[in-house]
């Protein structure tokens, strides 16, 4: 490191842009804005935003539009925006200005063809990108304020005021015609990958592939490779090389190097112009460039100097990229093999390469990849636990199959789709080779995503975790690196030396896998679940979570009438956060989608072997006999071959400390139908207790008011309804805590002024999801807690 500045640069940078995190300091882009505006952007305000298209990506049913430089009008304030991001979907209008018409003779301009570079003024509900209000959820507002953007606009109309045009939407139109004859020329499966791994645009990539790729342990496939990159770069530049060499003769080699690789650089910017700038690809077109100076300067080329270059470059242009997965990943990656690959080969002794060359010369090939494989995966294993909560279990293998195949596909994909722009047929012909060979590797990621324990969960590690498995890593790395040669020693201390270093040859060999396990156990330390309920945020819609310090899971609903995909993007996340493997049992309370359509999803998703969690029992109340949702829970029960119970007033689980005893419906008679037939649990542990309720109103309330006691945490019924929870009721109750799961916007007003003012008169605190994200409660001998997910 002493001969390398750059990098101690580079780590200062990033202490800066640490320390003004922590700070506050405003270096990451966000708009400066009144508390007035601020607060119509949390909730919305329809207005219209005028500013330049920026960018352009094809989504399943909509475009998405980035516009820099915008402008809007809020609450009487004109404010400056650097990015907007616009989604249009089928419905909006569009519209074009006189002096465009006029101009460029178009009077209708399609909603996927408004050129980068154009000036537009798009009308609709302008509000801050959405957060993540749960543990585990994808934090939109996170993702895009890396990328400096941090409002968002769905668009009823677009005018368009000057039309634009020049190189990048010249690159984007190819990259569009591109992706439309890989449509049109090969199936859609391996399409969609070769348009993610040559393009990076996923829009035809199906869930299962990207599902049977995440499993496999081969994602990165899925994305712009720095690596590929750089190997087309490098190929690109000894061939221009050699060309010139050819023709100008080798005593015009250091001008013919300096046009190789000026042309080299051109090109591969270009390239990486037309993919959209991933962070990956910017990384890799950093380095090449770097590599192609030294080669015009005749210097050595230091990879870890070029890549703290280029984290230096792009940290400057964006600082948000520090706390952004996919930088951290694609540098953390060539990291693990700048240093901890080398260090890993040290570990074998130095005769062991070369000893038979031509019959060790494929498993010396093997080792090295498997060697390559550790380092890369040492390095990322911690940030792949923090951000996606699972490994995949048969990685190498796959990697050993398929990634050497990479470059050679990534060849064939970008000749045969240039060969479509002459003829469809002719292109088609040499995509054939990619089409069949994509097929088949996704039959055999598919194979390997049904094999058992495909994938562990691994919940999300704590920051400590992080830095401790960090530190004893680079402990490893430098004991690997130290090396005690005995040179210019007197002949009687170097045979000391040497006898010295015999004795302790095990350390060498030992010490460094000993530290580097022990990191591993830090890493996957999970401590024992407390005993606690959860409320997650779902929106319009209930998810409850019971944990018991017995080590089991209980899901109480899942659903939402507002959230799409509720139980993919909200549920099954939070379970993986939280190192959930397994589910003890789930209740639902009664057949209202809000409650029972994300339990659905993942029952789905468990029989079709889209997630490794197991699934234990399912609980209904005898009200949902009959019922639509009963039969499909049936059914799934079936295909996991789990027992499907019905569970009616006195039924009683005991687990550990926590008991739970259903209150409704009641054995014989009483509310069936609807809200009122809802099921209700009391939750007794560690001598408080707590009741859900569901749905619960009317007729089903009066059923269970002879059994109501005084209650530590109530789960209001009906989101708040002010139709549920009378007076009457909370009179017994008298709940200390109160729990209500609603959105920000409601379509049913929800949680009612009425309800929130019976609470307050009964002296209960009330915490809302919306405003608090998901809520957990933890019960402790003495005393129950309550934690917030949005921390004021």
């Amino acid at each position: 490191m002493n001969k390398r500045p750059i990098c101690w640069v580079c780590l200062l940078w990033m202490l800066v842009i640490w320390i003004c995190r922590l700070t506050g300091v405003p270096i990451f882009g966000a708009p400066a804005v009144s508390e007035r505006v601020s607060e119509a952007l949390t909730f919305g305000r329809y207005t219209s935003v005028q500013g330049r298209v920026a960018g352009r990506q094809q989504k399943e049913n909509s475009i998405q539009y980035i516009l820099s430089d915008s402008t809007a009008v809020l609450c009487g304030e004109q404010i400056h925006l650097k990015k907007v991001k616009v989604t249009v979907f089928t419905d909006a209008e569009i519209f074009v200005h006189a002096s465009v018409t006029e101009r460029m003779g178009l009077s209708v301009i399609s909603r996927s063809d408004i050129p980068i570079g154009s000036l537009i003024e798009a009308e609709g509900k302008l509000s801050y990108i959405e957060q993540a209000s749960n543990p585990g959820q994808f934090d939109s507002r996170a993702y895009y304020a890396c990328r400096k953007i941090y409002v968002q606009m769905t668009t009823s109309s677009i005018e368009v005021k000057q039309y634009g045009g020049g190189l990048r939407e010249w690159l984007q139109c190819r990259r569009e015609k591109i992706r439309m004859n890989l449509e049109q020329t090969m199936h859609r499966e391996p399409a969609g990958v070769l348009s993610a791994m040559l393009l990076g645009d996923k829009s035809l990539l199906s869930e299962e592939s990207t599902r049977n790729f995440r499993y496999s342990g081969v994602s990165h496939v899925l994305a712009i490779s720095g690596l590929h990159i750089t190997m087309l770069g490098v190929a690109v530049y000894e061939l221009l090389l050699k060309l010139l060499i050819r023709i100008f003769g080798i005593y015009r080699g250091r001008r013919c190097i300096a046009a190789a690789a000026g042309t080299a650089a051109v090109l591969m910017g270009t390239y990486c112009l037309f993919t959209g700038l991933p962070v990956s690809a910017c990384r890799a077109c950093v380095m090449f460039f770097v590599f192609l100076l030294g080669k015009i300067l005749r210097k050595s080329y230091d990879l870890l100097c070029a890549l703290a270059f280029a984290a230096l470059l792009l940290l400057l242009a964006a600082p948000g990229y520090l706390f952004d997965a996919g930088f951290l990943l694609s540098f953390a990656a060539v990291l693990g093999v700048a240093v901890l690959y080398p260090a890993l080969l040290r570990m074998l002794p130095k005769d062991f390469w070369k000893k038979r060359k031509h019959r060790s010369r494929r498993l010396e090939g093997i080792l090295e990849a498997i060697l390559a494989w550790m380092s890369i995966n040492l390095v990322l294993m911690p940030l792949s636990c923090r951000y996606f909560y699972e490994l995949p279990v048969y990685g190498l293998a796959a990697n050993l199959l398929l990634v050497p195949c990479m470059g050679l596909l990534m060849g064939i994909g970008l000749i045969g789709s240039l060969l479509c722009f002459l003829s469809l047929r002719i292109g088609g012909l040499v995509l054939l080779l990619a089409d069949w060979f994509l097929l088949a590797t996704e039959k055999l990621t598919g194979y390997v995503r049904m094999l058992p324990g495909a994938v562990w969960i691994t919940g999300q590690p704590a920051d400590w975790q992080l830095w401790g498995y960090y530190g004893l890593l680079l402990a490893a790395v430098l004991l690997l690196r130290k090396e005690n040669t005995g040179h210019d020693l007197p002949v009687e201390r170097k045979e000391k030396k040497r006898m010295k270093e015999k004795r302790r040859k095990w350390c060498r060999y030992l010490l460094p896998p000993a530290v580097v396990f022990l990191g591993l156990t830090i890493l996957f330390d999970r401590p024992l679940p407390a005993d606690s309920l959860t409320m997650l945020d779902v929106g319009q819609g209930d998810a409850l979570v019971l944990r018991s310090e017995a080590g089991h899971t209980y899901l109480l609903d899942g659903g939402s009438s507002n959230v799409t995909d509720v139980g993919q993007y909200r549920i099954l996340p939070y379970l993986k956060q939280q190192g959930i493997r397994e589910i003890e049992g789930i209740f639902l309370t009664h057949e209202d989608a809000d409650h029972t359509n994300g339990i659905l999803e993942l029952m789905d998703a468990a029989a079709n072997k889209d997630t490794v969690i197991r699934i234990r029992r399912v609980l209904l109340p005898e009200s949902m006999r009959g019922d639509p949702v009963q039969k499909q829970m049936a059914k799934y029960c079936r295909m996991l071959d789990i027992p499907l119970q019905y569970v009616s007033a006195g039924d009683r689980i005991t687990d550990g400390q926590m008991g739970m005893q259903v209150l409704h419906p009641l054995r014989s008679g009483g509310a069936r139908e609807g809200n009122a037939g809802s099921l209700v649990l009391e939750i007794r542990c560690r001598g408080y207790r707590a009741l859900l309720t569901g749905d619960l109103e009317g007729e089903g309330e009066t059923d269970i008011q002879q059994e109501l006691q005084d209650v530590d945490l109530l789960k209001v019924a009906h989101h708040g309804s002010r139709y549920s929870t009378p007076q009457e009721m909370l009179q017994i109750l008298r709940p200390e805590l109160a729990l209500i799961s609603a959105p920000k916007q409601s379509t049913y007003g929800h949680p009612h002024r009425e309800l929130l003012e019976r609470l307050e008169q009964a002296g209960a605190d009330v915490w809302i999801t919306r405003d608090k994200g998901a809520v957990t409660v933890r019960f402790e001998e003495g005393r129950m807690t309550a934690e917030a997910f949005f921390r004021e």
